[in-house]
């Protein structure tokens, strides 16, 4: 009895931990989205495509004018389908492989921390692939004539591209996803700590104070560390024609001519609205997770 005990108590942790993740995954997404579409069309923006958008607020003025308001949330459905999916996967796992790589049953240092965010961010990445390729696309098209929902595009790619087109820049994906996770989880774990033991009576482990402080970090690390990745990923998911071929080399042939073409800070290209996304993004979704993990886990 005791065993089963056990087991049922890890078992209902697991499924909180992924049903918190993925309601909170849902509404920092709803809130951000339209900071993403402003980066994604700047990001696939090369210097030889005339200045389309110049800037973050020019960006929202020209797609606001040409395209209307609700435009903002283009790719909604296959956003909010690869985000719950990779985040609540991706923190639902984080907490078993931080444990296993731990050698202490207490004290976790920051690298295994970090591994454990790339790790888990890594695999729930992977599996949603096709979801994101089918976002950026959807995103990209400023007429929104070739791709109208989640299930057409998933159709038209497979029959123009094969599956294969499907995995477009995968390769990159997993190593933004690893940058991203490791940042966010890994920093925003370290970071609740360190403010813990900084001022315990002002930050202490489940204060909000200390939540929104840690968010704001995770953020800002988990966009410095994955633009230049996450630039070569939007350019080779963006890509409709071609053979895929070796996905290594197709990376770094990608990041080789963005720096020829356009200079080595042109990997840099959105950073203003990545950040601008993802400091708000962690926090909204670090809150409500929290909120929702205590509400979940408080006796009744």
């Amino acid at each position: 009895f005791f065993f089963a005990s056990v087991h049922m108590t890890e078992r209902s942790e697991r499924v909180n931990r992924l049903a918190s993740g993925a309601v909170a995954a849902g509404v920092a997404e709803l809130c951000t989205l339209p900071i993403d579409l402003v980066k994604v069309r700047l990001q696939i923006q090369s210097k030889s495509s005339h200045a389309q958008y110049r800037g973050v607020f020019h960006t929202f003025q020209t797609i606001i004018r040409t395209e209307g308001f609700l435009s903002l949330w283009k790719g909604c459905t296959p956003s909010l389908v690869r985000q719950i999916g990779y985040s609540s996967t991706s923190i639902m796992l984080y907490q078993p492989i931080r444990n296993f790589l731990s050698a202490s049953e207490d004290a976790k240092t920051f690298k295994e921390k970090f591994l454990a965010g790339g790790i888990s961010g890594s695999i729930g990445i992977a599996l949603f692939n096709p979801i994101e390729v089918i976002k950026v696309r959807m995103q990209a098209d400023s007429k929104g004539s070739h791709y109208k929902n989640l299930s057409t595009g998933l159709r038209t790619v497979v029959q123009t591209e094969g599956f294969g087109g499907l995995w477009r820049g995968l390769l990159p994906n997993i190593q933004r996803a690893f940058i991203v996770n490791a940042a966010e989880l890994g920093t925003y774990d370290q970071a609740k700590q360190f403010f813990s033991s900084l001022n315990p009576a002002l930050f202490s482990s489940s204060s909000s104070t200390t939540h929104f402080m840690a968010s704001l970090v995770a953020g800002f690390f988990g966009a410095v560390g994955s633009n230049p990745v996450d630039i070569v990923k939007t350019r080779l998911m963006k890509q409709e024609t071609g053979n895929i071929g070796n996905p290594l080399l197709a990376q770094w042939r990608c990041a080789y001519d963005i720096v020829r073409n356009e200079g080595i800070m042109s990997l840099y290209n959105g950073f203003i609205p990545n950040w601008m996304r993802k400091a708000p993004w962690c926090v909204i979704f670090f809150l409500s997770y929290e909120q929702l993990m205590s509400m979940n886990t408080t006796p009744k």
